[in-house]
């Protein structure tokens, strides 16, 4: 088992009992079953108290959210099943943000369930850049997938990148 695909941020302590980690694409974030290779299974051979707390699905253990194989980001695991219990009620009350950012290749072809872009890109040049933010609906198959919310833009930010970038 490798750790590259993984990068601790921070591990637990009894003041701060969580771990941050930075998974990479390509590493599922949860096991479907106990033991498959994942960003949880890894880190729990660095912690292995993680796997004493119960997450909403047995084999997630605390792990807070998920991210899809093909994303990278961080991950958020509680160590304590006292931490766990705080952060999903704060989830649940509306006082857990999560924020995404997303780097995209340009596409000649729409997607179901995509709405068109609200945004003129035909000016865009490679290391130009710009951000969008949308809600989020479920689509496909048993909600199995997210789609942006069609609708008003609520946030558009182009940005020039600096030459050379």
């Amino acid at each position: 088992m490798i750790m590259d695909a993984i990068r601790i941020i921070h591990e637990p302590s009894d003041a701060e009992p969580f771990v941050v980690l930075e998974k990479k694409e390509g590493l599922p974030s949860a096991p479907l079953e106990d033991g498959d290779d994942c960003a949880l299974t890894r880190v729990m051979t660095l912690f292995p108290s993680l796997a004493d707390v119960e997450g909403r699905k047995k084999v997630e253990h605390g792990l807070v959210h998920r991210l899809d194989t093909d994303t990278d980001g961080l991950l958020l695991i509680a160590s304590t099943q006292a931490f766990y219990n705080h952060i999903i009620l704060a989830q649940k009350e509306g006082l857990f943000i999560k924020k995404y950012s997303a780097r995209c290749k340009r596409s000649r072809c729409s997607l179901e369930g995509f709405p068109p872009c609200p945004v003129d890109v035909s000016g865009l040049s490679s290391g130009d850049s710009f951000a969008l933010s949308s809600g989020f609906r479920h689509f496909g198959a048993r909600g199995s997938s997210v789609r942006p919310v069609t609708g008003e833009c609520s946030e558009v930010i182009r940005k020039k990148a600096a030459p050379g970038l």
